[in-house]
């Protein structure tokens, strides 16, 4: 058996605690010409389909948020969407205020407490749920950005996105009141600027 030495110890300390620092050093963070207010406009449809197979889709979402410090390692935006409708269009819907905050290490998105996220269905059916908050989302792929120009994208592909009903005129299309479901889905994203700045992860 080979005698570990001192000096051997000392050297393989060395590589770890420059490993570590190589990490620390490389860990992404959102990056601003200056502080100041945030606004991001859709990137297509934003989808949110319930565990039933019940599909809410918004054509509009406008957001505001406000970078606080030149770095930082989460970013903080509120959503409204708007033109909401379920049933492939046939029944107008409501989103509440969203209030997101996305992550760099990992990447991630939290749907934060307050005020709760609740989808309202209205219609020929009438339909209510509430989305459980906080829930945050980070598996690989989930969450993904990109520098563009200036601005970063954010897309979004959660899963087990949780949720209960707290009001339903069809159980079979829109669940039992009070049933609470594990596996909903969020797909959307969103173009975020810095105003009369520019906003990077890196």
């Amino acid at each position: 058996m080979k005698r570990v030495t001192n000096g051997s110890l000392l050297v393989l300390l060395a590589f770890v605690l420059v490993g570590a620092i190589a990490s620390a050093a490389s860990a992404e963070e959102f990056i601003y010409s200056h502080t100041g207010k945030l606004k991001s406009k859709p990137l297509g449809i934003q989808t949110f389909t319930l565990e039933s197979g019940l599909a809410i889709e918004c054509k509009e979402a406008t957001s505001e948020g406000e970078a606080t410090s030149l770095k930082a390692t989460t970013l903080g935006i509120s959503i409204l969407y708007g033109k909401c409708t379920a049933f492939s269009g046939s029944d107008e819907a409501t989103v509440s205020l969203a209030n997101y905050r996305f992550g760099t290490s990992p990447r991630s998105l939290t749907i934060t407490a307050e005020p709760p996220l609740t989808i309202l269905i209205t219609g020929a059916l009438k339909c209510h749920f509430i989305i459980k908050t906080p829930q945050t989302f980070s598996k690989a792929g989930e969450v993904e950005y990109k520098n563009h120009s200036g601005r970063i994208t954010e897309e979004s592909n959660l899963t087990g996105v949780e949720s209960e009903v707290t009001e339903s005129s069809e159980p079979a299309k829109c669940g039992k009141v009070g049933e609470k479901f594990k596996a909903g889905k969020f797909n959307g994203g969103q173009e975020v600027e810095l105003l009369e700045g520019t906003i990077e992860i890196a």
